[in-house]
């Protein structure tokens, strides 16, 4: 940065990039989220977990909620509370059980797209929804389980019996079947429409 004759700030280019640079990722940071405005979520069950914290902005709650930044969970969804300038991060969503929707002026709602898409990107590596049914409507076995199937996949985003795509196959999302007779079969989860 440096003033010019008429005391005018002129910034270098790579300042410049930096802050273009700055101002993309913070827009993009919510597009990660869809918004639900007056919308709060309402914990039933009382062993589910939050977190929260004083924060300025929505774009603020993403961030930390997309990189589980100070979190002792996978956040799914956060409410920005307007009134009082605070993030409330959440493990689950409105598709959660245990969990309803409330409503209030002072709240926004935003949940992680990927774990409340119904549709699946490319060969759905991302995908977090909650199918559990294979294409031949096979119900699946829980990831953790080892019957009827023994396996050796681990990892947090292998919750429940839902499909998934852990090493990004062809074919998309998938499970181990709770038949004995079919050990693994693809879920049938449609390709996502742009701009989902």
């Amino acid at each position: 940065e440096a003033l010019g004759p008429e005391g005018e700030m002129h910034l270098s280019s790579s300042t410049l990039i930096h802050l273009t640079l700055l101002s993309i990722c913070r827009r993009n940071t919510l597009h990660e989220f869809k918004k639900s405005a007056k919308t709060t979520l309402i914990k039933e069950d009382p062993l589910l977990k939050i977190k929260t914290k004083k924060m300025n902005a929505a774009d603020q709650c993403a961030n930390r909620c997309i990189r589980n930044k100070g979190l002792p969970f996978t956040c799914k969804a956060f409410v920005f509370d307007k009134a009082r300038k605070r993030c409330l991060w959440f493990p689950f969503n409105s598709m959660s059980s245990g969990v309803k929707k409330g409503f209030g002026h002072e709240f926004d709602l935003y949940e992680n797209k990927d774990y409340i898409r119904n549709c699946i990107i490319g060969k759905g590596g991302s995908y977090k929804g909650t199918v559990s049914i294979t294409k031949s409507g096979i119900k699946c076995q829980p990831w953790n389980s080892m019957i009827p199937h023994e396996h050796s996949y681990r990892g947090k985003d292998l919750q429940e019996n839902y499909c998934r795509n852990p090493r990004g196959e062809e074919g998309g999302p998938w499970c181990f079947t709770s038949n004995p007779e079919v050990r693994y079969e693809v879920c049938d989860i449609p390709q996502c429409s742009e701009g989902k």
